[in-house]
């Protein structure tokens, strides 16, 4: 059987910018200082922990408390999570992922997205159903791919990657793993070629 690892966001999803312009909205909406929200973004681009530490700690600094951390992360995931969800489907994702999930595929979505909101995600989109495996932050993609293959639940020449970041891409040729970048990213620019999923679709359409 072949299988097929899916990014989420960029990938499937147009929600990379949304993504970004909701960090600096609700940044502002938790104290109105744009610059703030700003400069921790340029300077931390990170997962959603180390951002907003890094936003409570210039904020008060330093001076709080672990509570209030975790306030500011569950009410900034309730407002991105609603943006996600609300976001424009990659052209061709739900025809690729229906052709895929139908047939003699595994499916696997593999995302830096915190794991139970990418859960919470997926099923408020009603695609739980598309996927055999999820996976989500704090696990992080080359290791994830590494322990599936060591427990042979993995066969690398027949694993594909899909997806428009550089975590993708280097998973894939850490663990010899077939890659089909997408997106406009720039660090694919020596690639061959970056596809868009009707070509995706196509070529396990014949590999079928």
């Amino acid at each position: 059987m072949h299988t097929v690892i899916f990014d989420f966001d960029g990938t499937l999803v147009d929600s990379n910018k949304v993504k970004t312009q909701s960090f600096l909205e609700f940044g502002i909406l938790l104290d109105g200082n744009t610059k703030r929200i700003k400069s921790v973004i340029e300077k931390i681009p990170g997962d959603r922990l180390s951002i907003w530490r890094a936003f409570l700690e210039n904020k008060h600094e330093k001076k709080f408390n672990e509570g209030l951390l975790e306030k500011t992360i569950n009410e900034f995931n309730e407002y991105i999570d609603r943006q996600v969800v609300l976001s424009r489907d990659i052209d061709g994702s739900k025809e690729l992922l229906e052709y895929l999930s139908a047939g003699n595929f595994e499916v696997i979505l593999s995302s830096k997205t915190p794991l139970k909101n990418l859960i919470q995600i997926i099923e408020k989109k009603g695609w739980s159903h598309y996927f055999d495996r999820v996976y989500g932050s704090p696990s992080k993609k080359d290791d994830i791919i590494d322990s599936l293959i060591k427990s042979k639940l993995l066969n690398p020449m027949k694993t594909f990657i899909v997806g428009d970041g550089e975590d993708d891409m280097i998973s894939a040729k850490k663990n010899n793993c077939n890659f089909f970048p997408v997106g406009n990213n720039p660090i694919f620019i020596n690639e061959e070629k970056v596809f868009n999923l009707q070509e995706i679709l196509v070529f396990f359409k014949k590999l079928n």
